[in-house]
């Protein structure tokens, strides 16, 4: 492996995000900042004034250091055991386990005993028993004091030399302490995090050997419950990519074979077409060529519309007329009604100014009608209801032909699936899938109910009349299961009253 090749995977690894990495950085520096704690804490402890680790030694040591010499009688005895503890205080150096003290040491009388310090005799000895804080020559001192018996004694500790003890003494053996620690706590912990970590990384490993086709649920013996949800999140998902995909089957399907039969009819009619030999047999050729054609259209149409509905976006909205629309679409669909002897009414205020998706709304309304007219009877009546309130939208779409049977009311909203009562009628059965998709794009519901004087069918809609009602309406599923939807019949109930 070449040198360029290390440093290429060095740096991969330095730059990619890694659980078991950042857990030992949180680690490391967490441990970091206790020690930078504890050495502070250290460093007041020590060098708080009267309350602080080395004052209390100094008072200590002075004390005996007094009483060592207030036992002799001798001064020049007093000289030489001065001198042979100040030398052996500073023969231990840095090393001890208190910085180098200075001492001076007199009579009572004043005299001059022994003198080890900087600060001259004159300047301390002014000061009571006790400790005190000395500037002199622009350095701070620390002096105390202690009379004990005819004798005088002076320790004098520089506090710049407080400071450059702890970093030498102290601060070492707390970094050797640090380092020691650290790997005995990082080691553990990547350790525990790799081996908590191997399931998921099975679990991975498990789903990357999977082939495409293999959407089945995920068999992971789990003993331990963190694992327990993703589990059970991804067999979720597995489900419902499977249904989808199974929708999405069986849709290309039943397309197919729904396209079939107007093309092999389109196919039939043009060879009868190009062999007819009298005028009334190609008429009548082209008649059902038509007919194949507009019925092969109708299909891609309602296809495409259905495709554009799934994930469709609730906030594309713009502020139009709902009443505008609804005449056009019932206007559309007057001529139709006319050759079929159904009376379309509407019924509905003047004008509704709402937000909503115009195209989304003009196609649930197209559909309704649609289904209505292919599927009511003839010379019956087909009732197109708009009403709101503050927040909703109303339509409802009410015929009295030969209604849907109570078993079939739960599949009425499926793709390619109609009725025993649309046998011999035109059409796929996509309108209603359409309804749903579109009343489900808008964040709605619809549900089938009662037509015209119980009667038929009746399709009632709710659509948030605001985008801020899209959200709470879009948790409702489509209701059809044959139950009336109170608040939507309601609704038409009333405003057929009032006209």
């Amino acid at each position: 492996m070449s040198l360029k090749a290390v440093k290429l995977g060095l740096g991969e690894f330095a730059t990619q995000r890694s659980l078991i990495r950042r857990v030992c950085v949180t680690l490391v520096l967490t441990t970091s900042m206790l020690f930078c704690g504890l050495f502070f804490y250290i460093y007041q402890s020590v060098l708080a004034r009267d309350s602080g680790e080395l004052d209390r030694t100094a008072r200590v040591v002075l004390d005996q250091f007094a009483r060592q010499l207030n036992a002799l009688n001798d001064v020049e005895q007093m000289r030489l055991v001065a001198k042979s503890i100040t030398e052996l205080q500073r023969g231990q150096g840095r090393s001890g386990p208190v910085p180098s003290w200075k001492f001076t040491v007199s009579l009572a009388t004043g005299e001059p005993v022994f003198i080890d310090t900087t600060l001259p005799l004159p300047t301390i000895a002014s000061l009571p028993p006790g400790s005190h804080t000395v500037l002199d020559d622009g350095n701070s001192f620390r002096v105390f004091v202690q009379h004990e018996g005819n004798v005088h004694v002076w320790l004098v500790d520089k506090l710049q030399e407080r400071s450059s003890f702890l970093a030498e003494f102290v601060l070492p053996k707390l970094l050797g302490v640090f380092f020691v620690m650290l790997p005995c706590l990082v080691l553990p912990v990547w350790l525990a995090v790799r081996s908590g970590l191997a399931p998921l990384n099975r679990l991975s490993t498990q789903m990357a050997l999977r082939s495409e086709s293999d959407l089945s649920p995920i068999e992971l013996p789990t003993k331990y419950k963190e694992l327990s949800p993703l589990v059970t999140s991804l067999n979720q998902l597995l489900r419902r990519v499977d249904k989808s995909i199974g929708r999405e089957k069986s849709f290309v399907h039943d397309a197919a074979h729904e396209l079939r039969t107007p093309l092999a009819v389109i196919l039939a009619q043009a060879h009868v077409l190009a062999d007819a030999e009298t005028h009334e047999h190609r008429t009548e050729a082209k008649t059902r060529l038509e007919n194949a054609v507009s019925r092969a259209s109708h299909l891609t149409r309602q296809m495409l519309d259905l495709a554009r509905m799934d994930g469709r976006d609730p906030s594309i909205r713009s502020h139009i007329d709902v009443m505008l629309i609804t005449r056009n679409c019932v206007a559309d669909q007057f001529n139709r009604a006319s050759e079929k002897g159904v009376e379309l009414t509407l019924e509905g205020p003047e004008t509704l100014w709402l937000s909503i998706d115009e195209h989304v709304l003009q196609s649930i309304l197209e559909n309704l009608l649609d289904n209505a007219l292919r599927y009511g009877a003839s010379n019956g009546k087909v009732t197109l209801t708009v009403s709101s309130d503050a927040v909703s939208l109303y339509i409802a779409v009410c015929d009295n032909g030969p209604g849907i049977a109570p078993h079939e009311r739960a599949e009425v909203f499926e793709r390619f699936r109609r009725g025993q009562a649309a046998i011999g009628a035109s059409g796929a059965g996509l309108g209603l899938s359409i309804v749903s998709a579109g009343v489900n794009a808008l964040g709605g519901r619809v549900s089938l109910g009662e037509g015209i004087d119980g009667k038929g069918c009746g399709f009632y809609v709710q659509l948030p009349a605001s985008p801020h009602d899209v959200a709470d309406a879009s948790r409702r599923s489509v209701a059809a299961d044959g139950t009336q939807d109170e608040t939507l019949m309601s609704h038409a109930r009333t405003l057929q009253r009032t006209n």
